[in-house]
């Protein structure tokens, strides 16, 4: 993505409940720290890319890659990277809809918030940009539709990253590449190697974080795609079989029936519906 930085000393926006002043979208600096002990005079919202400083309510520390923090008007700011050349990306904004919009979120101002995807980032405030710029006139609706819901974005994905920031990312590598690839055949020995660890240690590993081992899992993926794909009419077992992974029906089957409780047969048959084509 090309760097945004764009300001708009009166604002792009002309609305009481929202005005944007500035939006900036993967801006690189040298070693720096911003310091304004009394703010802009509007909110703002900050993402660093790199590891750095910020001010919050707990005072000024150093925080890991992928924090975000929300200013009130008025709120001392203080952030960047004195170390080494760092990235961000900003919204300036005002208006009387900005508090109510982020406690619907259920977000924090003046707080560390960790959102380690950036691409929630980028993709809430590139809409924003494009309609802003986008229009002599833009839709005050959709840019407070647009903000409402890139607000909401980082909230969902704060939580998800707390959910997962105890897993090793090797491990989470490895769940992401069995979720796209659970019909190929993988020995624990190749996916151990895949992430460098031994098969003792994967399987002692996915099993804490994911409560069960690498080879239920695998099954459980095939299983679910299965159960979806017996519901085509047009399917023969042997096919939907082959298409999860086995080429023994028999041993599909099997596997099958101890999930469900049904024989591929009878998942089939309890699945038909009694609507027949009209015409």
């Amino acid at each position: 993505m090309v760097p945004i930085r764009r300001f708009f000393p009166n604002s792009a926006m002309k609305s009481t409940r929202l005005s944007i002043f500035g939006i900036g979208i993967l801006e690189h600096r040298r070693p720096s720290v911003t310091y304004r002990p009394t703010g802009t005079g509007d909110y703002l919202f900050m993402y660093l890319y790199e590891s750095g400083w910020f001010r919050t309510e707990r005072g000024v520390a150093r925080h890991p890659a992928g924090t975000m923090v929300l200013w009130r008007p008025g709120e001392h700011q203080y952030y960047g990277c004195e170390e080494s050349r760092w990235r961000h990306s900003f919204l300036h904004c005002d208006g009387s809809w900005v508090e109510a919009c982020v406690e619907s979120a259920d977000l924090q101002f003046n707080t560390a918030i960790r959102v380690l995807d950036p691409v929630v980032i980028e993709r809430g405030l590139l809409s924003i940009h494009q309609e802003v710029i986008g229009y002599p006139n833009p839709d005050e609706r959709i840019v407070c539709n647009l903000f409402e819901n890139w607000l909401r974005d980082i909230r969902r994905a704060s939580l998800t990253d707390e959910q997962t920031s105890t897993t090793p990312p090797k491990l989470q590598a490895l769940k992401t590449h069995l979720d796209a690839h659970f019909n190929q055949d993988q020995s624990l020995d190749a996916l151990a190697r895949r992430i460098h660890l031994s098969v003792p240690r994967l399987c002692s590993l996915f099993k804490r974080h994911y409560s069960c081992s690498v080879t239920k899992y695998i099954i459980g993926l095939r299983m679910k795609h299965a159960a979806y794909l017996l519901k085509d009419r047009n399917l023969l077992i042997a096919e939907v079989a082959g298409q999860v992974g086995y080429d023994d029906q028999f041993h599909f089957s099997k596997l099958f029936k101890s999930r469900y409780g049904l024989s591929p047969r009878q998942f089939q048959k309890v699945n038909e519906t009694e609507e027949k084509p009209r015409g």
